[in-house]
């Protein structure tokens, strides 16, 4: 997994400088016969509310941003989670209009289901359509994508899975 800071742009533009770095981390995953799991965070481990998420209008244009990357990139990256939450996990962020304080914030099936549906869409518009992303909570995904789908497809509900790293707890 490639933890991908975002903390210092959350309210404003990626500089061209940070979008090089990634290519080039890449790079080195293309050369190494690797592709990375892209999780990416505004808030990596301030846990005492010092930092907030990015606003969802700022997602999107780090959406835009990143595009090229993502696009240029796609054989060395998985798929693209996170963006909100502490770490990115989409769980517990400070104060943002993606998360709640609350632990349950997405968990809870009816938290912001037309933003929820903004984020993926737009998220998944930004990516190469042969690339995925994950929700971390299966209430939220059921919300968003009700019928049953089995196996991939371009469609957003067969690009959007689930992801959770810590599901001893939720």
């Amino acid at each position: 997994r490639a933890i991908v800071n975002l903390r210092d742009y959350r309210t404003g533009n990626i500089p061209s400088s940070y979008t090089n770095t990634l290519r080039e981390w890449n790079s080195v995953i293309r050369q190494a016969g690797l592709k990375a799991v892209w999780q990416m965070c505004y808030n990596f481990n301030e846990d005492d509310g010092s930092v907030r998420d990015a606003t969802l209008s700022q997602m999107q244009t780090h959406f835009g941003q990143l595009s090229d990357v993502w696009n240029d990139d796609a054989d060395v990256i998985e798929l693209v989670q996170g963006f909100f939450g502490m770490w990115g996990e989409q769980h517990s962020g400070p104060d943002s209009d993606m998360s709640q304080s609350a632990s349950s914030g997405w968990a809870d099936p009816s938290y912001a289901p037309a933003k929820r549906v903004t984020f993926i869409n737009a998220l998944l518009a930004a990516l190469p359509s042969t690339r995925m992303t994950g929700l971390r909570y299966v209430p939220a995904r059921k919300t968003m994508f009700p019928t049953v789908l089995t196996g991939f497809s371009s469609s957003n509900q067969g690009r959007t899975g689930f992801f959770n790293d810590n599901t001893g707890e939720d």
